[in-house]
């Protein structure tokens, strides 16, 4: 290509992976300095930014709606026009995207559904958790900007977040009983595990050695020192 003498302009490339968004070939950080974004399904869902117009699925999706998600990643702005383009392999599955491309650009309600038990208790109780968090970022007179981030400090205001959450018991108990058909003990079941997560936000990440999990672990930093002595 250099050598029909195109007009061509170097690109900065930049590799998304493990929450981390660095140059590609190198460790250094990119930052939002980049031209194009290679990643895994990190940036799936809730990655907007303003300059993305296209982008590029390598493989077959693993279902459409993440694709979906793929795809929205791009034309952020009121004024784009985005380009999604789709390179599939010789899988099974791509050569199904291959004879079905219609399902990737214009799919189907049944196609947009996802396989969910909504009567799983452990599905819904993930679901009503993330409903109490939605509470307070909608509820007038919460600092939802404290409540997340903290004040001077990373991470919640742990403090400020236990006095929401017990002044607004009743107000979130109706919010999940309008949302949710749900009974009083399942209600309490998610009420009082929150009540635990707001609780342990406090504890030490390595409490004493007197808990079962530590004196194990002790033990096996002990037998392995050992068996490197002997080698």
């Amino acid at each position: 290509m250099q050598d029909r003498e195109l007009d061509l302009e170097e690109m900065n490339v930049a590799i998304h992976k493990s929450g981390n968004t660095k140059r590609a070939g190198s460790d250094q950080p990119a930052g939002n300095n980049w031209d194009q974004l290679i990643s895994t399904s990190a940036l799936e869902v809730g990655f907007d930014h303003a300059s993305i117009i296209g982008t590029f699925q390598y493989r077959a999706p693993r279902n459409v709606p993440g694709f979906l998600q793929r795809k929205g990643r791009g034309g952020r702005d009121a004024e784009d026009e985005p380009v999604t383009v789709v390179v599939l392999g010789s899988t099974p599955t791509d050569s199904y995207y291959f004879h079905h491309s219609n399902y990737l650009s214009n799919p189907r309600d049944e196609h947009l559904e996802i396989p969910l038990d909504e009567n799983n208790r452990f599905i819904r109780a993930e679901h009503m958790t993330a409903s109490i968090i939605d509470f307070f970022n909608v509820t007038d007179g919460v600092n939802a900007e404290r409540l997340f981030r903290g004040r001077g400090v990373a991470g919640p205001d742990i403090d400020y977040l236990r006095t929401k959450f017990n002044a607004n018991q009743l107000a979130l108990r109706d919010w999940l009983s309008q949302t949710y058909d749900i009974d009083n003990d399942e209600m309490n079941r998610v009420i009082n595990k929150f009540d635990e997560y707001l609780s342990r936000l406090d504890d030490h990440i390595a409490p004493g050695r007197d808990i079962p999990y530590w004196k194990f672990f002790g033990r096996m930093v002990e037998e392995g020192a050992r068996v490197r002595c002997r080698r």
